[in-house]
């Protein structure tokens, strides 16, 4: 450990970006990289329900490792960070010991630093995404296609014409960012059908992402 250590901070550090688009672009090669999503390597898989199963690797050279996000996503733009409330996100050292609470150090996976060390290490986080990502990908667009207000928010957005939505993201920045002062016509109209879409069994912590879940909706899907 020690001598691995030592050479990770010796060794000059090597260029990762190719060779993991090469990796995965081999192994699975229905991802399509998306360069503009930094500072991750982002990888997408359009599924026919209009969701996306994404990777997001991230990296840190200085350290030789590498941590991986997965999730499923009706944001086209999802780089890593949370999905909710449009998706459902996940490490996947978090699904392997199947815990959300997970030591730093555990959440990356090193290499050593050699074209060889990284592809070694990419196989065995290659073998373990295909164990762990299926089940998860499964389960999490079950959650996005069965979540009602998700459902009807969506609905009502692909109904809002591109013209309408103008100046969104202005208005936001006006209001300082601050959501629920938001006053845009169209973001009104999908809030307020959220709204009404409240029932008694809707959870308060569902309640509490509608404006954002109107925005992004607004945001991220087309008429």
């Amino acid at each position: 450990m020690v001598h691995a250590l030592i050479v990770r901070l010796t060794t000059p550090l090597m260029n990762t970006k190719r060779p993991i688009i090469e990796f995965i672009a081999e192994h699975l090669p229905e991802y399509r990289f998306v360069p503009e999503l930094r500072p991750n390597l982002v990888f997408q898989h359009i599924q026919p329900s209009g969701i996306y199963r994404g990777i997001a690797i991230q990296r840190d050279s200085a350290s030789a490792g590498l941590a991986i996000e997965i999730a499923a996503t009706y944001s086209p733009v999802w780089c890593g960070e949370p999905a909710v409330p449009l998706g459902v996100d996940s490490a996947l050292v978090n699904l392997r010991l199947g815990t959300r609470m997970v030591d730093a150090m555990k959440y990356w996976t090193f290499y050593e630093p050699t074209q060889e060390g990284l592809r070694h290490t990419l196989s065995e986080i290659y073998r373990e995404y295909k164990q762990l990502a299926p089940p998860f990908f499964e389960e999490a667009e079950r959650q996005l296609l069965s979540s009602r207000l998700l459902q009807v928010a969506l609905t009502e957005a692909r109904s809002v014409p591109m013209q309408e939505r103008a100046g969104l993201a202005e208005a936001l920045k006006a209001v300082k960012y601050r959501i629920g002062n938001l006053e845009h016509p169209a973001f009104l109209r999908v809030r307020d059908v959220i709204r009404a879409a409240w029932t008694p069994d809707v959870s308060k912590d569902e309640r509490q992402w509608t404006n954002r879940l109107a925005y992004d909706c607004l945001i991220y899907t087309s008429a």
